[in-house]
């Protein structure tokens, strides 16, 4: 009986983590869009750079840009460092324009 109750808050578990993921699906794919439409990944590979810094880089509002890139952290498409900057992992990389196999242009039609 203990086992079936444990495989059962086990299965909800899972069903909820997934059903969230649907959820914020559409929300994830807006912010990777306005990520992509501003261009940060593309700044970002001018180097490690605060969102200050991003934000100049790429003509973004500074204040909508920070909120946005604390809003997609869990996303893993950058790195925040203990500096303050942001970096780029393989996954943003996958953002810029000038990469082979970039998902830039799908990323902002997709949002």
């Amino acid at each position: 009986m203990a086992e079936e109750i444990r495989q059962s808050s086990e299965q909800a578990a899972a069903s909820a983590r997934r059903l969230t993921e649907f959820i914020g699906g559409y929300q994830a794919s807006a912010a990777i869009g306005a990520l992509a439409r501003a261009g940060v990944a593309d700044a970002l590979a001018e180097g490690p750079a605060t969102a200050s810094e991003l934000a100049a880089r790429s003509g973004a509002h500074e204040g909508a840009l920070a909120r946005l890139l604390e809003a997609t952290r869990d996303i893993g498409l950058f790195d925040l460092g203990e500096d303050g900057r942001y970096r780029l992992t393989p996954l943003g990389d996958l953002l810029r324009a000038d990469v082979p196999g970039s998902l830039r242009r799908y990323a902002i039609v997709a949002a």
